[in-house]
C-alpha cells in the first residue's frame, strides 16, 4: 500500500498463486488465491481485517484458479467467485457467513454452460452480476446475467476459433463488452439492443490484455504484442495514433 511515507507490505499467505484482487464497496481488500502445488490447500479467499491482519478461507480443497478465477461484489457486498474445480467451472457466493457453490457444467439452454472456462465476473451499477466465459465445444463466447439466486440467464455472444482468454466490461447502461484473442486475431465485441457485433482490432497480437469502458462509453483495450516490443497506441479512427514503445492501448470512438 502506498502511504504518506512510501510503500508498505503485508504478508497475506504463503505457497499460493494470486488470482484476483478487489475492494468491496466498504473499501475492504479481498484476494483469490490458489495453491501453488497440489497439496490439498486448494482454492482460497482472503480478506483484510481492520486490524491489518488477513483471514484465509478455503473455498474448495480441490479447486484451482490460475488463469480462470474472477471476483466481484454485489450491491450488498456479497462476494461472487468463479473458479475451476471438480466437475467444471464453479460459482461460489457467501451469505450470512456461509459459502454456497454451484457447478455450471450442464446448465443453461442446450447445456450452454458445459465446458465453460476462463469466466469473468463483473457487477453492474445496480448490483447485478454479469458473466462471460469461453466454451470449448463448440467454441463459443457465452454471456450471462444472474437473474435470481443461483440462476443465470445466458446467450451465445460470439463463435470463436481458438480463444484462450477473455475480458469483460460494462458501459454506463450496463451493456456488455468483451475482448478475446481468437487465434491470430484480437477481437472486440459489444451488445446493443439485444444484438451482438464484433470486429478485429488487430491481427497477430493480443496477449495478456484488458478492456475498460470510459465515462463516454468509449472502449479501450490494452495488450501485449506477441512477437514485437510491447507498444502503446491510441487509435482515433483507422489505425491512426502514435507508437510510444511499451504497452499498446487502443481507443475506439463511437
Amino acid at each position: 500500500t502506498l502511504g504518506a511515507t512510501g510503500w508498505t507490505k503485508e504478508l497475506v499467505a504463503s505457497s499460493y498463486f494470486l488470482d484476483d484482487f478487489k475492494f468491496d464497496h466498504a473499501g475492504t481488500a479481498h484476494m483469490l488465491l490458489s495453491a501453488q502445488w497440489n497439496d490439498g490447500t486448494g482454492f482460497a479467499y482472503a480478506s483484510r481485517q481492520s486490524t491489518g491482519t488477513w483471514t484465509l478461507e478455503t473455498i474448495n480443497p480441490a479447486g484451482y484458479g490460475v488463469f480462470v478465477a474472477s471476483l466481484t461484489f454485489g450491491a450488498d457486498d456479497r462476494p461472487y467467485i468463479a473458479y475451476g474445480g471438480p466437475g467444471g467451472t464453479h460459482i461460489a457466493t457467501k451469505s450470512l457467513g456461509m459459502w454456497t457453490d454451484m457447478i455450471l457444467n450442464g446448465q443453461g439452454p442446450d447445456g450452454l454452460l458445459t465446458s465453460l472456462g476462463h469466466i469473468q465476473l463483473v457487477a453492474s451499477t445496480d448490483g447485478r452480476i454479469h458473466l462471460a466465459g469461453l466454451r470449448s465445444s463448440p467454441r463459443e463466447v457465452v454471456y450471462g446475467e444472474l437473474t435470481a439466486p443461483n440462476t443465470y440467464q445466458y446467450e451465445r455472444a460470439y463463435t470463436h476459433g481458438s480463444c484462450s482468454f477473455i475480458t469483460l466490461a460494462l458501459d454506463s447502461v450496463n451493456e456488455p463488452h468483451f475482448a478475446c484473442n481468437d487465434g491470430g486475431a484480437f477481437v472486440y465485441a459489444s451488445r446493443a439492443n439485444g444484438t451482438w457485433t464484433s470486429e478485429i482490432v488487430e491481427w497477430g497480437n493480443g496477449l495478456w490484455f484488458s478492456l475498460a469502458i470510459d465515462s463516454h462509453d468509449n472502449p479501450h483495450v490494452a495488450f501485449c504484442t506477441q512477437f514485437a516490443p510491447v507498444q502503446d497506441r491510441k487509435s482515433v479512427g483507422e489505425g491512426k495514433g502514435a507508437e510510444l514503445g511499451g504497452r499498446r492501448t487502443i481507443k475506439k470512438k463511437r
